[in-house]
């Protein structure tokens, strides 16, 4: 329950957002609550900027991580999250957003144009900040951060996100929501499509780790250690099919569903890999970003359910080769 509690203010903003384009002031609303989280997030950075010059005495901390370890993180981790907070707060001006259009097929005008460019900056640099606090994670216990029940509550936000996104229901009915979705019934030969295709992208993944490994065994080594310690709660029947089909159902609904045919596909493939920054910053980061574009040119030329079928049958016979 408290998983999905973090997603209700996220949800509560694009749903503002979205009731802006109908009703003026909601737009308003929007981009003032936009502009206070990002102040709050750029005070937050400047905190941990402050702490990283006092830092915490280590009886206060989990054994094997000292307060200079977290004097280390929390510079970096603060510095980041006061970029961040300033970024994404700039984008709340019409001019600076003007510019950014230019780049990408997104209107500068409009609460739902502030609110995902405000919040795509964000999840950027979250996604750094999570990189950042990578070593820190190693030195805990990762079954409870990372279980079956929680992927499957991320997928339900995201869910959640990408209808709302889109106008539902505000703007669209059921029926025009899975239109601009691309949430159309599968058929026959894109089912195919997405599930050669998914074993080839399977096949060209297990050459990058076979490369990657001759060439930086140690690096690899240590890669799949810590890949297998965020995955330990994974190993059965109900982890596999979570893999699979909560983060392909998830991830697909609300990027390549909702952000793309906002966002356009390079800036959605960012976003995408972004938010696999528990890889790290190593090939299989890269790969991830890769597939993003995969995936993102498959739901150009198909639609999103193709997406779906696609990313869950790569995930699946991805993690289960990786277990065995």
């Amino acid at each position: 329950m408290s998983d999905i509690l973090l997603f209700v203010p996220l949800l509560a903003l694009v749903f503002m957002a979205d009731l802006g384009l109908l009703w003026r002031p909601a737009g308003v609303i929007s981009q003032i609550l936009l502009g206070l989280a990002n102040l709050i997030l750029a005070i937050f950075g400047l905190a941990l900027l402050s702490i990283s010059l006092h830092p915490i005495p280590p009886a206060i901390l989990e054994e094997g991580f000292s307060g200079i370890d977290a004097a280390f993180i929390s510079a970096p981790l603060g510095l980041c999250l006061l970029l961040t907070g300033i970024s994404a707060g700039l984008f709340l001006s019409p001019a600076i957003r003007r510019i950014v259009s230019r780049a990408i097929p997104l209107e500068a005008e409009g609460p739902v144009s502030a609110a995902a460019m405000v919040l795509s900056v964000d999840l950027i640099g979250v996604s750094v900040a999570q990189l950042i606090t990578l070593p820190a994670l190693f030195t805990l216990s990762l079954s409870t951060l990372i279980t079956p029940t929680r992927i499957w509550v991320q997928s339900l936000s995201f869910i959640l996100l990408g209808w709302v996104g889109v106008g539902f229901p505000l703007r669209r009915n059921l029926r025009d929501s899975l239109q601009r979705l691309g949430c159309l019934p599968p058929r026959p030969r894109r089912i195919l499509l997405a599930i050669v295709a998914a074993a080839v992208m399977v096949l060209l993944s297990g050459v990058m780790d076979t490369v990657w490994r001759s060439l930086d065994a140690a690096g690899f080594a240590v890669f799949e250690e810590h890949f297998g310690r965020f995955f330990e709660a994974f190993h059965s029947t109900w982890g596999l099919l979570t893999v699979g089909l909560a983060a392909g159902i998830g991830e697909e609904i609300l990027y390549r569903g909702a952000i793309q045919p906002k966002l356009g596909l390079l800036p959605t493939s960012i976003l995408f890999a972004v938010i696999h920054s528990y890889y790290g910053l190593s090939p299989a980061f890269a790969w991830i970003f890769l597939l993003g574009l995969g995936l993102g040119y498959l739901r150009k030329k198909t639609d999103t359910t193709t997406c779906i079928l696609f990313h869950a049958v790569y995930n699946m016979f991805s993690f289960f080769m990786g277990t065995q």
